[in-house]
């Protein structure tokens, strides 16, 4: 997958996991089921070629380069947010 092709819809929810520690709890907080969750974290897993979270005690632990990039996805999304919101003033 190249940056052309790479849904943002992802960061969204790779943020959720990685917040939540849960495919679940993510899932219901997106409001979209659990088996997409899993499908969304195959494509991220496939374009950064890492798993991203590893199961553990039945949490989604984060791999080291998840946690080097949250930072940045979450800032990012963060700045999104803030645009989309500016519309409504």
């Amino acid at each position: 997958m190249n940056n052309k092709a790479f849904d943002l819809n992802l960061v969204r929810i790779f943020c959720t996991v990685y917040d939540t520690g849960s495919l679940t709890i993510a899932g219901e907080r997106l409001n979209i089921t659990q088996p997409a969750i899993s499908h969304a974290l195959k494509k991220m897993r496939a374009y950064y070629d890492d798993p991203l979270f590893v199961r553990s005690d039945g949490k989604m632990i984060p791999t080291k380069l998840s946690t080097s990039i949250a930072p940045n996805l979450k800032k990012s999304l963060e700045l999104i947010n803030i645009s989309l919101k500016s519309k409504m003033v």
